[in-house]
């Protein structure tokens, strides 16, 4: 198998936000530019039909899956439940995306592996997933530190 079909790598978002979409998927493109990725998006346009959407997702082969559940919580965690409990995608992450912070609170449901809040902070929401699913090739993440001495007691230092 070529090394390029290797590292090829479907990712799945389930929403409407086109923008935001478009940021998270420039930001998987920069972190991480010796991947070929595929991006799918899909729209649900009939709540009920959301078992539908699950088969094409089963058929994907996709290694990580953003669910925007902001439009319809409820059909968004089925559609979750479902991906979580079928043998062959139960170990792809699954990200809940929302906007409101009360959804946050609400909706931490064991169906998501992560849940983020849809903001200008898209670091977390990219290296998460990947992380889990590929540690490997996601590397370390390197935080900036400082180093000072206490005012009052100069044998401390802090790190």
């Amino acid at each position: 198998m070529a090394k390029e079909s290797k590292r090829l790598r479907t990712i799945i978002y389930v929403g409407s936000d086109k923008h935001y979409w478009m940021t998270i998927q420039q930001r998987f493109h920069k972190a991480y530019p010796e991947t070929n990725f595929k991006f799918k998006t899909y729209h649900l346009q009939e709540p009920k039909k959301y078992q539908l959407l699950f088969l094409d997702i089963m058929k994907s082969n996709a290694k990580i899956i953003y669910v925007d559940i902001s439009l319809d919580p409820e059909t968004f965690i089925k559609l979750a439940q479902l991906i979580k409990r079928n043998y062959s995608t139960k170990h792809i992450p699954i990200v809940g995306l929302v906007e409101d912070e009360e959804l946050l609170k609400v909706k931490q449901n064991p169906c998501f592996d992560f849940t983020h809040m849809k903001c200008g902070e898209y670091h977390d929401v990219v290296y998460d997933p990947y992380y889990l699913t590929f540690p490997k090739e996601a590397g370390e993440i390197k935080f900036a530190t400082a180093k000072y001495k206490e005012q009052n007691r100069p044998d401390l230092e802090i790190y």
